[in-house]
């Protein structure tokens, strides 16, 4: 057996790749300044925390890894949170206490496993710290 021109073609030719949307908006998801989090749990277990960071518009969700199945939906479940409040242009500063009080899912496709836990509001020093948390938790 020989090798095919064609196989050895598609493989060497420069690709022509293109743009063909737009990604959505998010808030970035790193910082260097202390953190704002919320608990985000199921029954007993704590899947993750959302956090905010303070004076900068930066957000995320840190999962804990021993959390599952559940914890990894529930970080896919707060992807389309954040990116629907950053369309709906909310600053990082107030998504703590607007997720706090509302009743999940706000946005369109977001199917949460947990909820904010009531009264878990926290700081941390910053995201390695929380992520620190997460994972020893």
């Amino acid at each position: 057996m020989g090798i095919d021109d064609r196989d050895v073609r598609r493989t060497t030719e420069n690709l022509d790749l293109r743009r063909v949307g737009s990604a959505p908006a998010n808030y970035p998801s790193r910082t260097d300044r202390p953190v704002g989090y919320l608990a985000v749990g199921a029954g007993d277990t704590v899947l993750g925390y959302l956090w905010a960071a303070d004076g900068e518009d930066a957000a995320g969700f840190v999962r804990r890894p021993a959390a599952g199945d559940d914890g990894a939906n529930e970080a896919v479940a707060w992807t389309k949170e954040l990116r629907a409040a950053k369309a709906r242009d909310v600053p990082a500063a107030r998504l703590l206490d607007e997720f706090a009080a509302a009743d999940l899912p706000v946005a369109d496709g977001a199917w949460h496993p947990g909820k904010v836990i009531p009264g878990s509001r926290a700081e941390a020093p910053s995201l390695t710290a929380l992520k620190e948390l997460a994972a020893r938790d």
